[in-house]
């Protein structure tokens, strides 16, 4: 604050007799500067009105011309959807898949369908009707022969029987209706056989194929090729603006979609900126009024701040800083009564003083000097934060002070001394005091504290820099350092609003693998800005006996599954086994029945009953046998092996899976080596595992070009020196992802989504229960794509009679089915 000392003041309130300075009257370009100002704002206001008028009228031929777009669109869609309908009629026609009843029941469907299709007709090769279903309202008479199509028609017709395809006829006019044909030729092979007419009316076209929201928008009509009016629908507008005309093609012919908008559409948006001018003009017209009354009172109250000057010393003495002006050798000019009560120093006893000042401290007075030194020498002084000071009152008691000083300038800007306020800052230094303890204390705790505590303030500019890291305790540091990147790894993908302040949530630390227990919030810091505390809590522990709960409790869960699925399987084959047996036993009967009447008459047909009849006893009992087998298995009894060949049980497996392999187009190879020994097995199992890995390869062959499933057979010596039999199923497929391969084996995995995921499981527990081995891998690759896998069986040979040592870990529980 530059306070000029008593001796340099400006004069006090005017003395008797004395007269106000005069003052020059106003220039009349004061007047006039606002007023021009004024007409050019209008001028520019109603150009920019005018502008967007123009950009107005733009914007709605824009959108006039999409909206005519759209509808050409509507119409060329849905004339080319009916025109496939129509050509599906020609094609079941051509292969005679329907008949009169049928053609009429389509056709009756097309014409309630589409409102535009007045009829549709069937027509021989010599132009004769054959069948035709017509709009009761379309007014259309459908006679028999030739006299029912006009000259046009004709025409189209013989066009499309010539092109082999749909043609589309000139608008012609009927029952005082404008119409256009389409005809769909009929070919059985190249035999031109006849054709089929759809018959529309332009009107219903129209109405129906153009979205309302236009027609109600916009005047639309449709335009023959002389550019004459066939149809229209839409509001008649007083006057019409801005047209648009688009081709319809199909149905071609010159016929075009034409939308008119209305010339007399009100433009709101130009009228609310006419408005705006008018009333800021208004505006700009009252606030000259205001602000010549605001230079009446500026004069008054410059007249009124003349008078108050002096009383500007008694203000200076009602302030509670003290003042204090020295002139350039350091002598007091100037004090005020604040500066007084400080020191306990009469005015007197200070002007004219020179250092050392009588309220220097005696210890402190060669510091002061050199102070004092330091800023006459320099003519200037430069720090703005102030110079903290003891000072000592007439009493001898003292306190703590903080001086600014500022020089002071005269008129001609030379420096003739320096102003000193002085503020007592005792009780601040005391609370300052106090709160830097009472910090220090709080810093300590968070510092020990085993959790991660940090403030970081937000970046002004999100687009520039990054965030600052204000505090970060001791823990914080460890993890990450003093890196503010730290504190967004914590703070996890959750938004600081996603929850109350103070909720919790968990986040995990890929980096150095740990989870942490979150709380954020946003506070204000003593800067006056919004930042982010957040508390990390680490929790790893507690999260890892979590997860190895929830293990446990998914692994008790799929337990529970497979005993629950093999009680289901024990039960559902001892209710099957007793129908199945009924149907052995008629199966017999009727088998018994057929031999007794053709051994009394060897002519009848009955023998040809026997084969089906004996196929469907033997599937009966080889499904009893497997019900059975997996009984017997389930309650972990051995199954009953016996002598059997490769052959015979591929054979088998490849009979239950053939009709499914015809219906993919699989063709099912086989590569046996010859004169492979018997092995002893249960061929029921063995032979549903076999179908299970076929099914797979075919259902594996989908999508592929390739559809070989190849079955090789051959004997094998492991390592260990074990023989037995090889069986490799191979498919061309897409092969295992490699996501799968290590789950491929595991119950209740499945990459179907029809599939229960025990199929393969099952299969395995088989081998396993065979002594034998189970695993699949793909195949190499071919011109590098994915060339299929290969499952790989590996049974060991066993004299018939002889049980493999089972020590009853591989149980299944469950019938093998495709998975």
């Amino acid at each position: 604050m530059n306070t000029l000392p008593s001796s340099h003041t400006s004069r006090g309130p005017l003395a008797a007799g004395e007269h106000a300075p005069r003052r020059e009257p106003l220039s009349r370009w004061y007047w006039l500067t606002p007023l021009i100002s004024m007409a050019i704002f209008i001028a520019v206001m109603g150009a920019g009105a005018w502008w967007l008028h123009r950009q107005q009228q733009s914007l709605e031929r824009e959108v006039l011309y999409r909206d005519t777009e759209a509808a050409a669109q509507t119409v060329r869609l849905r004339v080319l959807s009916q025109q496939d309908a129509l050509s599906s009629l020609a094609r079941s026609l051509a292969a005679e898949e329907i008949d009169e009843n049928g053609f009429r029941s389509r056709a009756k469907e097309l014409v309630a369908q589409y409102g535009e299709i007045n009829s549709v007709a069937a027509f021989d090769a010599q132009r004769n009707l054959r069948w035709a279903e017509a709009r009761p309202d379309s007014g259309a008479n459908w006679q028999t022969g030739m006299p029912i199509l006009e000259s046009e028609p004709t025409a189209n017709y013989n066009r499309a029987r010539d092109a082999r395809q749909a043609r589309y006829s000139r608008v012609y006019s009927r029952s005082n209706a404008k119409v256009f044909d389409v005809a769909v030729p009929v070919f059985i092979g190249t035999r031109f056989s006849g054709m089929v007419i759809a018959t529309y009316s332009v009107s219903s076209l129209l109405s129906n194929a153009v979205p309302t929201e236009i027609r109600t928008k916009y005047k639309v009509e449709i335009h023959d090729r002389e550019e004459r009016s066939i149809a229209a629908e839409g509001d008649q507008f007083d006057e019409l603006g801005v047209e648009h005309s688009r081709l319809l093609d199909p149905p071609g012919d010159g016929m075009r979609l034409v939308a008119h908008a209305d010339a007399q559409r009100p433009h709101f948006r130009t009228n609310l900126l006419l408005w705006l001018v008018l009333g800021l003009s208004v505006f700009i017209i009252w606030s000259l009024a205001t602000v010549w009354r605001h230079m009446l009172r500026r004069a008054a109250a410059e007249q009124q701040l003349e008078r108050e000057a002096g009383f500007r010393r008694a203000m200076e003495d009602s302030m509670l800083t003290g003042m204090r002006a020295i002139d350039m050798e350091g002598r007091i000019t100037y004090v005020n009564a604040a500066f007084c009560r400080m020191t306990g120093f009469a005015e007197h006893e200070l002007l004219g003083a020179v250092p050392p000042y009588p309220y220097w401290t005696a210890e402190d007075i060669a510091s002061k000097w050199d102070e004092f030194a330091a800023v006459m020498s320099s003519r200037a002084y430069r720090d703005n934060l102030g110079l903290e000071a003891t000072v000592q009152r007439k009493d001898g008691s003292r306190f703590a002070a903080r001086l600014y000083l500022s020089p002071l300038i005269d008129e001609r800007g030379a420096q003739f001394g320096w102003m000193t306020s002085m503020t007592d800052i005792t009780e601040p230094k005391r609370v300052r005091e106090s709160l830097a303890a009472a910090h220090e204390r709080f810093t300590t705790v968070l510092e020990e504290l085993d959790a991660a505590v940090s403030v970081v303030a937000p970046p002004a500019d999100p687009s520039r820099g990054e965030a600052e890291l204000l505090f970060a305790n001791r823990y914080f540091r460890q993890l990450f350092g003093n890196d503010p990147a730290g504190h967004a790894k914590l703070a996890g993908s959750a938004p600081p609003d996603a929850a109350a302040p103070g909720t919790a949530h968990e986040v995990h630390c890929t980096d150095i693998d740990r989870w942490f227990e979150v709380r954020r919030r946003q506070i204000e810091w003593v800067d006056g800005r919004r930042v982010e505390v957040q508390i990390a809590t680490d929790i790893t522990s507690r999260v890892m006996s979590e997860n190895i709960q929830r293990q446990q409790a998914a692994r008790e869960a799929w337990t529970s599954r497979l005993i629950t699925m093999g009680e289901m399987a024990s039960s559902l084959a001892h209710e099957l086994n007793q129908p199945l047996t009924a149907i052995t036993n008629y199966s017999m009967g009727t088998v018994a029945r057929v031999k007794s009447i053709m051994s009394r008459d060897p002519e009848s047909r009955a023998g040809e009953l026997l084969p089906p009849l004996e196929k469907t006893a033997s599937q009966a009992q080889r499904a009893g046998a497997i019900i059975r087998r997996i009984r017997e298995f389930v309650k972990r009894r051995e199954p009953n092996r016996k002598k059997a060949t490769v052959q015979a049980i591929l054979d088998d497996a490849i009979g239950l899976v053939e009709f499914d392999a015809v219906k993919r187009q699989v063709i099912i190879e086989t590569e046996l080596q010859p004169h492979l020994p018997p092995i002893a097995v249960d061929p029921i199992m063995i032979e549903q595992v076999l179908v299970n890995l076929m099914r797979n390869g075919i259902e594996a062959m989908a999508d592929a070009r390739d559809r070989r499933l190849t079955v090789s057979a051959h004997v094998y010596t492991d390592p260990a020196g074990q023989v037995g039999t090889a069986i490799d199923v191979m498919d061309r497929g897409h092969g295992i992802p490699p996501e799968a391969a290590a789950q491929l084996f595991e119950p209740f995995y499945t990459t179907k989504s029809e599939g229960m995921g025990m199929g393969l499981n099952i299969c395995r527990s088989i081998v396993e229960f065979h002594q034998g081995r189970l695993w699949a891998e793909n195949n190499p690759p071919l011109n590098g794509q994915p060339n299929g896998c290969t499952f790989h069986l590996r049974l060991p040979f066993h004299h018939a009679g002889e049980t493999p040592a089972n020590d009853g870990t591989n149980e299944v529980t469950s019938q093998v089915t495709p998975s």
